[in-house]
Parts: C-alpha cells; sequence; structure tokens
C-alpha cells in the first residue's frame, strides 16, 4: 500500500460528525462528488482571480444554492491549491454565543468524500492563548459555514490541513491580529465564510449585498449588521487585507 492510499485509509481517534450532510449537501459521496467537480469546471474565473490567493471569502447556505456563488472562488484556487499546506477558516458563530474565538477538538472533520485532517498542533498552541481562543466543540456541531466548504476542499487537496474558527462576540481586533498571524505564516491560506444580505425583500438585498461586495473589493471595513453574517471576521480580514 502506498503512502498516500494508508493516509486517505487512516481513521483519526476522534472527528467532528457531517452533522449536515443529507441537508445542506447530498450524504452520497458520488453525487456530492459530482455537484463540486461540475461546479468548479463550470465556473467563470474573472481575470482580477487570476492569481494565488492569500485570502478567500465564500458563501456558506445549501450546496446547490450557493455553488454558483463559491464556484468562481474555488475554481480561482484550483491551480495553486497544491501550494498549500493549509487552510484556515473563520465563519460566524451564529447559534450558540460566546466571546472572542473558538475552535474544536477533533483530530479530523468527517465528509461523506473522505475526511479533513485538522493541524493540531498549530490548532493546540492557539489554545494556549485562553483569553484569545477557546475549544468549543458544540458550538462547532451546530454551525454548516465550515462544513458545507470540506467537499471542495477535499476535492482540491485531499492532503492539505484545517484549523477551524468560528467568532463569537467581540470587535475585530482579535481575528486581524491572528489573521495577520497566518498571513504571515508560509503555505497557508485565509478562508472567510458568510451569508450576505438577510433582508426579505429581494430589491432591497440585492441593493444591500452590492455595497457589500464594492466594500469587499476595495478592502474597507465597516461590513453592518444584517448585510454580512460574518461581519466580524470581514472587518477582520479588510484591516489585515488593506494595511
Amino acid at each position: 500500500m502506498s503512502f498516500l492510499s494508508s493516509l486517505f485509509k487512516k481513521k483519526p481517534e476522534s472527528a467532528r460528525p457531517a452533522q449536515f450532510a443529507g441537508h445542506y449537501y447530498p450524504d452520497d459521496p458520488q453525487q456530492l462528488e459530482s455537484l463540486v467537480s461540475g461546479t468548479i469546471e463550470r465556473a467563470v474565473v474573472p481575470d482580477t482571480l487570476r492569481a494565488e490567493p492569500r485570502a478567500l471569502v465564500v458563501p456558506f447556505a445549501q450546496l446547490e444554492v450557493m455553488a454558483p456563488s463559491c464556484g468562481a472562488a474555488y475554481a480561482a484556487l484550483a491551480p495553486y491549491a497544491q501550494a498549500y499546506d493549509r487552510v484556515v477558516v473563520f465563519a460566524p458563530a451564529l447559534r450558540i454565543p460566546f466571546r472572542a474565538m473558538a475552535t474544536d477538538t477533533a483530530q479530523a472533520w468527517t465528509s461523506p468524500v473522505g475526511y479533513v485532517w485538522v493541524d493540531t498542533q498549530v490548532r493546540d498552541s492557539l489554545l494556549q492563548e485562553e483569553d484569545v481562543m477557546r475549544a468549543i466543540d458544540q458550538a462547532h456541531l451546530a454551525e454548516p459555514s465550515i462544513e458545507v466548504q470540506l467537499p471542495f476542499l477535499h476535492h482540491l487537496n485531499p492532503q492539505w490541513k484545517l484549523i477551524p474558527v468560528l467568532v463569537g462576540d467581540g470587535g475585530p481586533e482579535g481575528p486581524a491580529a491572528l489573521m495577520e498571524a497566518f498571513w504571515s505564516m508560509p503555505r497557508t491560506l485565509v478562508l472567510v465564510c458568510t451569508q450576505l444580505s438577510d433582508e426579505a425583500d429581494p430589491q432591497i438585498a440585492r441593493e444591500q449585498d452590492a455595497g457589500s461586495i464594492e466594500r469587499l473589493l476595495s478592502c474597507r471595513p465597516g461590513f453592518e449588521r444584517g448585510h454580512v453574517s460574518a461581519r466580524v471576521p470581514l472587518d477582520a480580514l479588510m484591516n489585515v487585507a488593506g494595511a
């Protein structure tokens, strides 16, 4: 058995289960892989995205809904996926409140297409700073945002490692400091997951989304509550990217 074959067959001692398989995305591995690969292959990558990314902003929702939006981001990442050893995923904590940031204690995250392993060495070093980062497994179990990215990440590079971070209550200073540290770390990609407007009126939602996208493209912090769910990590990313 080759090294890669043995790696893919290896089972972690602890794994976060796939909580939203069959609801947010297909739980059948072949159907899921077909959806992910087709989304990436059909995506049109703008010329402005044809460079090795330092960070990506991606949506989260039911996979069939978000696929057209996230397809371009992951298609832009595809040519450079082997250039990274780890991906740090920031997402908002929307269901269980807490202060600062939280990771989890799992050795890997489960996906129908295979495990995505956690960079436990880096994760555990973050947990030494208890005022900045805590391990809250229940908060991660409640959120679909990072989980729905796993099939895309696994498809592009099943070997890179994950550092999952939920951002709770508080300002962008802590997340920005952490992003800046990862920004300077070689072979590391920063990913921010967000939903856009929660406005029920379609016209108002489109206007709010247009304003949020313009703010993203110009690296300006100051996202408004209700316009994006990941307001704090996005403000943090804009502070780092615009520095």
